[in-house]
């Protein structure tokens, strides 16, 4: 489970103009995963992540006719199914090095807010990604298992607004994790 924020703000004097740009970012994502199995080395799993994002955009600017500002809203809510495999070397009773790598698949919705207000949908493309992750494992209690790690996670987004070309972003998360794992 990540949440998130993000603000820049800008200001600048382009040819005479001064600019005043504001950017307000709000970001979750909710994972949940099953695993199996296989031996005591190897595992696959399937999981669901859910991504939700929205950005804010203001956009001020003085004139010699006066100061206009315009705001932009833009809303991403992706859903991600994936699938993958494990692979573990215990190194004590306790303690295990383990790795996993996934396929995935987002499914986006994109909505876009004008400056004069007008929404529309923006058309997004299902996309396949992937993730990786390497961790090393405790188990303190066999139903109770602490992992400290680093997650990298790939998926690109192409999207169009109406009569536009396509738009092509890439949305990478990564960095360490922790994760409390109750086993049963």
């Amino acid at each position: 489970m990540v949440f998130s924020s993000f603000e820049q703000d800008w200001e600048g004097d382009v040819t005479g103009m001064e600019i005043d740009a504001d950017v307000d970012l709000e970001r979750t994502d909710l994972d949940f995963a099953v695993s199996y199995a296989l031996n005591k080395h190897a595992w696959v799993y399937w999981g669901y992540k859910y991504q939700f994002m929205e950005i804010d955009f203001t956009l001020s600017y003085d004139t010699m006719m006066g100061s206009i500002t315009n705001e932009y809203k833009l809303e991403s809510e992706v859903h991600i199914p994936t699938i993958g495999a494990g692979f573990v070397y215990p190194v004590s009773n306790k303690v295990a090095l383990s790795t996993q790598l996934g396929l995935l698949y987002s499914i986006p919705r994109l909505e876009m807010k004008d400056a004069d207000g007008t929404k529309y949908d923006v058309w997004a493309e299902g996309t396949i990604g992937f993730n990786g992750e390497v961790f090393i494992s405790y188990r303190p209690v066999d139903s109770l298992l602490f992992q400290l790690g680093y997650r990298y996670q790939y998926f690109r987004l192409d999207a169009r607004q109406p009569d536009s070309d396509k738009t092509e972003s890439d949305d990478i998360t990564h960095g360490p994790t922790f994760s409390a794992v109750w086993v049963f």
